[in-house]
């Protein structure tokens, strides 16, 4: 479900820090559940698409919030530069 939405479950496994915490908090814990209940929660029909477009959207949360700091610091820097 996760790749139908453009995400490689392999990419995060091997660059956890491009995805953000709580997508890779998401992901594990749909992975390797802690409970009996939790995992059967996991094995219902819909729960996988459930999951996967909630990591989807936390890791495009993560994104935006890291363009945002990006703006910030560029002008921050420009607004420094001009003076």
């Amino acid at each position: 479900e996760i790749t139908k939405l453009g995400i490689e479950p392999t990419e995060m496994e091997a660059h956890p820090e491009r995805f953000g915490t709580a997508a890779m908090r998401t992901y594990n814990s749909f992975l390797l559940p802690k409970s009996s209940g939790a995992l059967a929660v996991a094995e219902s029909p819909t729960r996988p698409r459930v999951v996967a477009n909630n990591i989807s959207f936390l890791v495009r949360e993560f994104k935006a919030d890291q363009e945002q700091w990006l703006r910030n610091v560029d002008r921050n820097r420009s607004t420094r530069d001009a003076n």
